[in-house]
């Protein structure tokens, strides 16, 4: 997410029409998979009708295939605050799944309460003093 890019996780318990449609929707450029979904995924992408790169991923590896190669090397600017970092579908139990667009400023907002009151004394959660901090970020 530091990369500026955004992180679209996929339920593999979902219906495979499910997946097909949030792998569609979503506009996903790169899908990384564990090795025994590499086919099943393959499939549900031929009809999205755009390039589609999977990477296959061993779930038991230390890093990332393209981890040592490409981001030693890149030197990236830190995203905008406004920039969405995760998009999170809902089951779809009524309907068709629903995007759900979170930003990199709504993450850093849910994790500070566990991070920032480790100076300041007050236990950890705090949520009026976490309040008054959150609504102060500068971005």
């Amino acid at each position: 997410m530091y990369s500026g890019l955004c992180v679209n996780p996929v339920n593999l318990l979902s219906q495979p029409e499910q997946m097909r449609y949030v792998l569609a929707h979503s506009d996903c450029r790169v899908v990384c998979v564990a090795p025994e979904w590499e086919q099943r995924v393959s499939g549900m992408l031929t009809d999205v009708g755009r390039p589609v790169e999977i990477i296959v991923i061993d779930p038991d590896a230390a890093t990332l295939p393209m981890q040592a190669d490409t981001l030693s090397s890149v030197d990236t600017p830190a995203p905008a605050a406004n920039a969405v970092a995760l998009l999170m579908y809902t089951s779809g139990t009524t309907g068709t799944p629903k995007g759900v667009m979170l930003t990199q400023q709504n993450l850093v907002a849910m994790r500070l309460p566990s991070v920032v009151n480790t100076s300041c004394g007050l236990r950890t959660g705090c949520s009026r003093y976490c309040r008054s901090i959150t609504s102060t970020l500068s971005w």
